[in-house]
């Protein structure tokens, strides 16, 4: 009877003892099932915020390709090793190259390494790292497709993005045509410089001849008059130089001296001058 009852106890208490481990079981599975739910949801939420960002990178991508695209100079964007990443149709246009041929390649690899240039290597490599930006970096270089150019470089540099990496930007403005002009420009001044100086120079020296032939002849209202032309003459000398100078023109340099007029010294030279050169007055 003590058996029986004794094995009774214990059928119970293995009963009970499986129960708690059924319980227990069912409690971590529970657990698990929240852990495995809060999992997902926190990884639904970083995906739809990697959704937000990248949608954001490729607006602002689009934008600036955009921007880029409708600049009218020549633009392109490199990496920190310049090598292309994008360009513009005025650079695809200006230097008769295609984007298959041009983007991911080195730029002093683009097109049979015609942009190996000294000036340009110097640019990138050594000045533009210590500066970020450079403004007006003259260039000039022989290209095979397009014959002889002279350039206006704009560069800078950008962090872009969290990792701080570096993009180039560099613009080109051909200014060949202006080169050419402000050249031909600087010519002609040097010809009308000359040309009107010449006859100014012949008419003083004749002048000076008929100055000594009057004093000869004791002639000083002429010689008066001579001295007059003379002294206009210098006038018309300076006036020349000065409106001619291509240097302070380029410069900003001609400059108007205020002086003290008299009013009444002019109105009586120019009657006399009048007087002497009319017959009847």
């Amino acid at each position: 009877m003590r058996t029986a009852i004794n094995a009774r106890a214990d059928t119970d208490g293995f009963i009970r003892a499986d129960e708690s481990s059924n319980t227990a079981r069912q409690a971590q599975v529970i657990k698990l099932k929240e852990a495995v739910t809060l999992t997902q949801e926190y990884t639904n939420e970083i995906i739809n915020e990697l959704n937000v960002v990248n949608e954001e990178v490729t607006i602002t991508r689009d934008y600036a390709d955009a921007i880029i695209r409708t600049v009218r100079g020549p633009l392109l964007v490199l990496n920190k090793d310049l090598r292309i990443i994008s360009a513009n149709e005025a650079f695809y246009n200006a230097f008769k190259v295609a984007p298959n041929d041009t983007e991911k390649r080195l730029l002093y690899d683009l097109g049979n390494r015609q942009w190996n240039i000294p000036k340009l290597r110097i640019l990138l490599e050594e000045i533009l790292p210590e500066k970020n930006t450079i403004e007006d970096f003259v260039v000039e270089h022989d290209f095979k497709d397009i014959g002889q150019k002279t350039m206006l470089l704009n560069a800078r540099t950008l962090q872009q993005g969290p990792d701080k990496t570096s993009l180039i930007l560099l613009a080109i403005e051909d200014i060949t045509v202006r080169k050419q002009l402000e050249q031909q420009k600087d010519e002609f001044i040097s010809i009308a410089s000359h040309e009107l100086k010449t006859p100014i120079t012949s008419v003083k020296a004749y002048t000076q001849i008929l100055g000594q032939r009057f004093r000869k002849a004791d002639d000083m209202k002429s010689v008066e008059l001579i001295e007059k032309m003379n002294t206009q003459l210098d006038k018309l000398t300076d006036l020349i130089g000065d409106l001619l100078d291509v240097t302070k023109l380029e410069a900003g340099r001609i400059k108007f001296n205020e002086s003290y007029f008299d009013f009444n010294e002019l109105v009586a030279a120019t009657v006399e001058e009048l007087q002497r050169t009319t017959q009847k007055h």
